[in-house]
């Protein structure tokens, strides 16, 4: 390695910060990418449910007292897929 200061005349150091924490994400990186693709496909599973559970989901017809502000089809259309971490 060849001795900058005699070329230069001065002496710099360099630290760098945050490197324990890119090792450590580094490491993990497969369980990431294992997580990620189990992720997807779990959530493409569930997907083909939901879609399955909305068809047979009644739909109200006819004079039918809105409470609250629902509207028919309310309950079809609330059937949704979501995913979240776990607070572990």
């Amino acid at each position: 390695m060849p001795n900058f200061n005699s070329k230069y005349g001065n002496q710099q150091s360099e630290q760098v910060q945050g490197l324990a924490e890119l090792q450590k994400t580094l490491a993990n990186l497969p369980d990431m990418i294992l997580m990620k693709v189990l992720k997807k496909g779990l959530r493409k599973s569930a997907k083909i449910v939901q879609l399955a559970v909305q068809q047979k989901a009644p739909i109200a017809e006819g004079d039918v007292p809105q409470k609250y502000g629902q509207q028919p089809g309310d309950l079809k259309k609330s059937i949704i897929v979501r995913t979240r971490r776990n607070k572990r």
